[in-house]
């Protein structure tokens, strides 16, 4: 999948004993593991696949997690592009009685 994708590196840089970082042309930043490359280099192909679906420029992406991998944007996504997000309430004051049973749910844990 990475061979389809447009990918120039412009450099890489060796970040310390665990880890380089390689500097694409179009200004993004992606740090690698020293361990795992192909694995690492699969993800990077189904991220940049799924950012160019989307229309999103992608500025940093750390490859050393294996999941919940850090991806920052250079422009944050249009509206639509994301799951709907709904209003959140304000917070209300707790009651007194409110009170009480949230410190009686607290002081009776076992």
């Amino acid at each position: 999948m990475l061979a389809d994708q447009h990918l120039h590196i412009d450099r890489i840089r060796i970040e310390n004993a665990y880890s380089v970082v390689a500097l694409l042309d179009d200004q993004s930043r992606v740090i690698f593991s020293l361990r795992d490359i192909e694995g690492q280099l699969a993800t990077l192909g189904r991220v940049l696949a799924e950012a160019e679906q989307r229309g999103w420029a992608i500025a940093s992406l750390n490859l050393m997690m294996k999941k919940n991998i850090p991806v920052t944007f250079f422009d944050a996504p249009p509206p639509g592009d994301h799951a709907p997000s709904r209003p959140v309430p304000p917070p209300t004051e707790p009651t007194g009685d409110q009170r009480l049973r949230d410190a009686n749910a607290i002081l009776n844990r076992t």
